[in-house]
């Protein structure tokens, strides 16, 4: 009898459920919305610190494999005579010739290398190596850290528009941010629904173009956009 595959959720309907789970945790606990807060700082710092380590896990494994790729060549461990054991033989000859070009094919040509230095293998890759790190601590200083993330509760409109209105200057930042913020709303008849609203938004230009996109703990989206230093209204998404 074949075998009957039993069928999987996909990631979209994964995070929705998700999604429903949190609120109704929410809902079910009934907590001031300050301790609300507190708990999904903290749910977001743990997800951080998960994420970072399973980047670390990662990398760690790729470095271990391509060290493993590295050392593909087995010596033939040469002995003199009267040992017999390696004879000079095309076997023998052939794989080392072999090796020497699998080498000189894995190496490439040091002259194509975008780097500075050109001569030295290793110093090439280090030197690249010291790029990427740059490059990843100049994008953790804008996606996902307290730099750029703030948590607020809000009663009135006027503190709403205040907050999301002018990022640069809710976020102290420079011009050009990514940002996100969690905005728990404590009354109903505000522009954006009462509850959490996970804010994500762009912004650039002098702070005078971007967009912004709400979430809400129900799942619900709504997403605006500004133009020359005017918002339009949120739409429903």
């Amino acid at each position: 009898m074949p075998e009957i595959k039993q069928s999987e959720k996909g990631i979209n309907l994964r995070i929705q459920e998700a999604k429903e789970d949190i609120a109704a945790a929410i809902n079910m606990a009934q907590l001031p919305p300050g301790v609300l807060l507190m708990i999904l700082n903290e749910f977001a710092t743990q997800v951080q610190a998960q994420n970072a380590m399973a980047i670390t896990q990662e990398r760690k494994a790729y470095e271990e494999g391509v060290r493993k790729m590295a050392k593909r060549y087995t010596r033939i461990n040469w002995q003199n005579k009267p040992n017999t054991a390696t004879p000079i033989s095309a076997e023998n000859l052939n794989k080392m010739d072999k090796g020497i070009k699998d080498c000189d094919d894995a190496i490439g040509d040091l002259a194509l290398l975008s780097t500075n230095n050109k001569t030295d293998l290793v110093a090439a890759i280090n030197e690249l190596k010291k790029v990427i790190n740059t490059l990843n601590n100049n994008l953790a200083d804008k996606i996902g850290t307290q730099k750029y993330y703030k948590g607020y509760v809000v009663l009135t409109q006027m503190e709403l528009d205040n907050i999301l209105n002018n990022p640069i200057t809710t976020f102290n930042a420079q011009d050009n941010i990514l940002y996100e913020m969690l905005v728990f709303i404590d009354v109903v008849g505000l522009t954006l629904p009462a509850g959490a609203n996970h804010i994500i938004g762009m912004h650039y230009g002098d702070g005078l173009y971007g967009y912004q996109i709400a979430i809400s703990y129900t799942g619900a989206i709504k997403q605006r956009n500004c133009y020359n230093g005017v918002w339009t209204t949120w739409v429903d998404k």
